[in-house]
């Protein structure tokens, strides 16, 4: 009798949900900053990510004014850092 192979459970990595700036307004989705790129111009910025979408809404409310509001922001892509820009 031949041994059988047995392939390995793999786990399922977790939905992220991440906070972007995407053409001047503030968007959480579940796309990766590539997709994003694709679908909203190449003008996006990627903040936070969270397996929680409530907590995405919440970093966006509270370091922006909430999701789908307009604001200009500059981006440290080098950095990972963000600086809101008033006026």
């Amino acid at each position: 009798m031949k041994p059988r192979l047995v392939q390995k459970a793999r786990a399922l990595e977790p939905e992220k949900y991440t906070v972007y700036c995407a053409n001047d307004r503030i968007e959480v989705s579940f796309w990766d900053l590539e997709q994003m790129k694709v679908w909203r111009d190449s003008d996006v910025c990627q903040f936070q990510s969270y397996t929680s979408y409530s907590c995405a809404l919440n970093f966006a409310q509270k370091n922006f004014g909430g999701e789908g509001r307009g604001v200009v922001v500059k981006c440290l892509a080098w950095s990972g850092a963000f600086r809101k820009i008033d006026g």
